[in-house]
């Protein structure tokens, strides 16, 4: 499990058992900086109200799920903070907001962070270092989503940390993960589940100037996903933005087919017989009159071919490679075989020599 799966801020709404739920209470406080100067509070900067539902009542008391209205803003745009502790350790962005030219926004639906019931502070940072008062809420106990039901990251709107795009792509029989440099990481954590599972290992921690990590533990046919995350100074994980998921395949050619034989045939065909190769999808045939350029002649699906086209005495090359989406093998061993001739049977001697003596008496007839 990676360090932002542990976060409980994924939750559903529980329901109240007998008709009450408990509230447990959690010391307070608020420390926000911004562009590491203390940011101003005050209600000159505006008011903020809290709601139970989207077009319910102002309330300090939240469910889980949660909407937030303000009025009277100067700034044009700002975050919504919240804190569960009173030195500010563990503040955390749960929405961007943007006024759009007025002094009022609509936040929601928004949900709590870290922590189950309790107490809670919110707070607006404003653009132009301000913020609002911290305003003290109570929320109700909350059950966390199933593993298997949590989005991953880059599929909900939640606040991210970056980097904002994760790809993948396929290298030989290993995976090559690759995302964008992020000038404010200190470094990346590479983490990996397999077949869909929530269940995520580190699988490398790298540098910040490197982007990209060659995964070459990976099974065909196996499906992997992948998250990166951005390390701090202090080395703590961010919140990643993104996901991807690949399943692992040989993009190598097949090898070479094996035990290759060219036979000559009487009647002067050539027969090619090989071992196939479980990777390829095909085999290909190539030849070449005595000296001259390989070129193909035929494509099968399964191993062996005969060669009818050819000349008597005459010495052919062939090469048998085997083929599929990636490509063919390559450096193939050629090999070398002369058709026989096609000899006269007995039984064609037979005809030829009735056939001579009659010619002969029928001369003689007419001479």
């Amino acid at each position: 499990m990676v360090p932002w799966m542990d976060r409980p801020d994924r939750f559903r709404r529980r329901g109240e058992t007998n008709g009450r739920l408990p509230w447990l209470a959690l010391v307070a406080g608020l420390v926000l900086l911004a562009a590491g100067v203390a940011a101003h509070a005050s209600d000159e900067h505006g008011e903020l109200t809290f709601h139970d539902e989207q077009d319910g009542d102002a309330t300090r008391s939240l469910s889980c799920e949660f909407w937030v209205r303000a009025e009277g803003f100067e700034a044009t745009n700002g975050t919504l903070a919240i804190t569960h502790d009173g030195d500010g350790n563990h503040t955390h962005t749960v929405a961007n907001w943007s006024a759009n030219g007025t002094d009022r926004f609509h936040l929601g639906p928004l949900s709590h962070h870290d922590h189950d019931a309790g107490q809670a502070w919110l707070q607006a940072n404003l653009s132009g270092n301000h913020s609002t008062q911290a305003y003290a809420v109570n929320h109700t106990a909350c059950e966390e989503t199933p593993a298997d039901e949590e989005p991953l990251p880059g599929e909900s709107s939640e606040p991210c940390d970056g980097p904002p795009e994760v790809d993948a792509y396929h290298d030989g029989l290993a995976i090559v993960v690759h995302w964008g440099f992020q000038d404010d990481a200190d470094g990346y954590l590479v983490n990996r589940s397999v077949q869909g599972e929530r269940n995520f290992t580190t699988i490398a921690q790298l540098d910040q100037d490197e982007t990209d990590h060659r995964d070459a533990n990976v099974d065909k046919g196996t499906t992997y996903t992948y998250i990166v995350t951005v390390l701090d100074e202090d080395g703590d994980p961010g919140r990643p933005c993104d996901h991807v998921q690949i399943t692992a395949r040989d993009t190598r050619p097949p090898p070479c087919p094996s035990d290759v034989q060219a036979q000559p045939q009487e009647g002067g065909a050539i027969e090619l017989a090989w071992s196939g190769s479980a990777q390829a999808d095909a085999y290909k045939i190539y030849r070449a009159t005595g000296n001259g350029s390989l070129g193909k002649i035929q494509s099968v699906q399964e191993p062996g071919y005969v060669d009818e086209n050819t000349e008597e005495d005459q010495t052919y090359r062939y090469r048998v490679v085997g083929a599929d989406e990636d490509g063919e093998s390559e450096d193939c061993p050629i090999l070398e075989a002369t058709a026989i001739p096609t000899f006269p049977t007995t039984a064609t001697v037979g005809f030829a020599i009735v056939g001579s003596v009659a010619c002969l008496a029928l001369a003689r007839r007419r001479g």
